[in-house]
């Protein structure tokens, strides 16, 4: 498990880990702001390391969880949240990201797949064409 503090420093990382590996099937992406973490992350993020050979989770920074969720959040700050995904057997990289969306995310990483929780069947997804690209 590898904490990235800037996501856009992560390419070069997968293709050595790949490289390490001997290639790789499969590069899972998904996001969220874990805060609290709870037992849909840890199901999503289970079900997706069964799929993928690299998981990459991206924890929303503080500011855009309070802008999104208002109140007193986050209940833990941003390094914190990312320190608990990233103790999980099944994540590989864990990163942050500062922007609204996922778009500039996705479009760096170039993932193979890009996972949500079922909590968003019924929602739209802002970074859908992204993804879908």
């Amino acid at each position: 498990m590898t904490i990235v503090s800037d996501y856009r420093n992560l390419p070069a990382q997968i293709e050595a880990r790949r490289a390490e590996l001997g290639g790789v099937e499969g590069v899972a992406l998904t996001n969220g702001y874990f805060d609290p973490l709870h037992v849909g992350h840890l199901r999503l993020l289970k079900r997706i390391s069964e799929e993928a050979d690299l998981v990459i989770v991206a924890v929303n920074a503080d500011k855009a969880l309070r802008a999104s969720q208002g109140g007193e959040r986050p209940s833990a700050p941003l390094p914190d949240r990312m320190e608990m995904i990233d103790a999980l057997y099944m994540v590989d990289f864990v990163t942050s990201f500062r922007e609204p969306s996922a778009d500039e995310l996705i479009r760096c990483l170039r993932p193979d797949v890009y996972a949500k929780g079922a909590d968003w069947a019924t929602k739209a997804l802002p970074e859908r064409a992204s993804a879908e690209a």
